[in-house]
């Protein structure tokens, strides 16, 4: 009978260590919307621009990255 208990209790830590470790090592997956991206692309490009516009009116001789003219 105590040998049962024994088994039981190995059992039963090996599972919650199966358990465990998939939690903690499970790859995180991320679903990236299209729309999301390209929204993402334009935001940094008007940041860029809006800086490089900042930087001239301080007085720095910056030029405008090519993609800022064409909006």
């Amino acid at each position: 009978m105590k040998k049962l208990y024994i088994i039981a209790i190995i059992l039963s830590m090996i599972t919650f260590s199966l358990i465990l470790w998939r939690q903690t090592y499970k790859p995180d997956r991320v679903d990236v919307d299209p729309a999301t991206v390209s929204e993402m692309e334009y935001y940094f490009k008007q940041k860029e621009c809006t800086q490089a516009m900042i930087d001239q009116s301080n007085g720095y001789d910056v030029k405008l990255p090519e993609n800022c003219l064409s909006d």
